[in-house]
């Protein structure tokens, strides 16, 4: 009565009849009956039958006016599907001996689209909150042009039935015929409609579909396209920095490939794939310095020299200090200074650079400055290393998250990095120009590289984070 703002007098089924038969031919013939013997009540009538629920729910429903007036809801199905009704699929299975393996299968077609979702969903309250949606929903009943039944949760869209009917249909859906007559994607569904889906030849979602799909299964299809397109576009960009950098010893990727080199350092840093390597680059785990000497190793050949001028006067140009976290020529004590364009972290392949009044400045391999260096300025670079013997520091770091913005994300978030024991130096959000997605930047003290690997991990555990990536400019 509350929830659903009516009166006790509208209810229709504190008086009600269970009417249990042998075969689905009685429950029709019962139905018959009831209705030439007492006034159906509109709208009351439904057919879970010939329409069964996702839960492989079955009975006749329908509301008839009864002695004095009174309203009585009455229930007709089989012994078999009272059974499934009352104690589940588990028990149910018991009548499924001698029936053909197709029809069984079909019967379970429910129990396997929940082991789908289990396997799609990294975070369990998701899952329950999901399934929840599933078991409870009310559901409406769409038909495909070839007379297929789609059963969806009422408020359902075209583009809900567009997902249902296959991931691609719906990833590829460009609009809607909805009895024939043409529709927005948005359009609400209700029993009976014929829905035909029209597609483009290439997959092209659209966050803003976000903002209207009804079902757990479309929300999460579009997500996961966006992750994944996030994880592809990290691929290209480990690539060029690999390319780059070969480039820059007169290499070619390809021959590298070709020679089998590629494969062994693969194999090394035990990655499964050439994708994988990419990936690591392209997320910082493993740098394009580190994959260069390793294929200069491979292939005898040493990389370019530094300038002897700069190397050997390196110690009478710096002022030494006491302990350091960065030795120089394999040297410490010597005057050093972390870029705060690309936060180096020990783990980080770095290089040094000579400056007039800051001694040493230490950059990542890939920072953007150090890239974009002419031939003069790269006469003073120097090779640098970490002194793993202070490995207790902490060094600012910028992580950039991306997420679809829901109740509760940026706090999931937060909750993370707190039981990761790191701390928070500063925090920048903002929702991005499709408002289904927002942009967190947020900056930590951390020990090394494998607390950033660590924590992206863990971050992209959370079923709504997009992206993580570490900021370097």
């Amino acid at each position: 009565i509350i929830k659903h703002d009516i009166t006790f007098d509208e209810l229709y089924d504190h008086l009600a009849i269970r009417i249990i038969v042998d075969n689905v031919k009685q429950c029709y013939e019962i139905l018959g009956l009831l209705h030439a013997s007492y006034k159906p009540i509109p709208n009351r009538f439904k057919d879970y039958i010939a329409m069964p629920k996702t839960n492989q729910y079955q009975s006749l429903h329908t509301t008839v006016i009864g002695p004095k007036g009174n309203p009585y809801e009455i229930q007709i199905r089989t012994q078999q599907m009272h059974q499934l009704a009352e104690f589940g699929i588990a028990a149910h299975w018991h009548y499924k001996e001698g029936q053909k393996p197709k029809k069984f299968k079909s019967d379970l077609s429910w129990l396997r689209q929940v082991i789908e979702l289990e396997k799609e969903t990294d975070q369990p309250k998701e899952f329950l909150e999901d399934l929840k949606e599933d078991l409870f929903m009310d559901e409406v009943f769409a038909f495909t042009p070839q007379g297929d039944v789609k059963a969806l949760s009422r408020g359902a869209t075209a583009l809900d039935f567009a997902y249902l009917v296959h991931t691609e249909v719906g990833h590829c859906c460009i609009g809607a015929k909805v009895d024939g007559h043409i529709v927005p994607l948005d359009h609400p569904l209700i029993n009976g409609n014929r829905v035909e889906i029209m597609t483009s030849k290439t997959p092209n979602p659209k966050v803003d579909w976000l903002q209207f799909v009804q079902t757990r299964q479309a929300r999460s299809k579009i997500k996961q396209w966006f992750k994944r397109q996030s994880h592809d576009d990290l691929i290209i960009q480990g690539e060029e920095k690999l390319k780059e950098y070969l480039k820059a010893e007169g290499l070619h990727l390809n021959s590298l490939i070709k020679q089998d080199v590629i494969d062994s350092i693969i194999d090394e840093l035990k990655l499964s794939s050439i994708n994988e390597l990419y990936l690591a680059i392209g997320q910082g785990d493993v740098s394009s310095r580190r994959v260069l000497m390793m294929s200069l190793k491979r292939i005898k050949k040493e990389p370019k020299p530094m300038p002897s001028n700069e190397t050997t006067q390196i110690r009478h140009r710096l002022r030494k200090r006491k302990g350091g976290m960065i030795r120089v020529l394999g040297e410490s004590n010597i005057l050093v200074n972390l870029a705060k364009c690309c936060s180096p972290l020990p783990g980080d392949d770095v290089i040094g650079f000579i400056s007039k009044a800051r001694g040493v400045m230490v950059h990542r391999t890939d920072c953007r400055s150090m890239l974009q260096l002419d031939d003069e300025a790269k006469k003073r670079l120097v090779d640098v290393e970490w002194n793993h013997d202070q490995d207790t520091d902490k060094f600012p770091a910028t992580i950039q998250i991306e997420a679809f913005d829901r109740l509760g994300v940026l706090q999931d978030i937060m909750g993370v990095i707190t039981e990761a024991q790191l701390n928070i130096r500063e925090i920048k959000s903002k929702l991005l120009k499709d408002e289904t997605r927002f942009r967190a930047t947020i900056m930590l003290e951390l020990t090394n590289t494998e607390e950033v690997s660590r924590l992206r991990r863990s971050l992209l555990q959370i079923s709504d984070v997009v992206s993580v990536n570490r900021l370097i400019k």
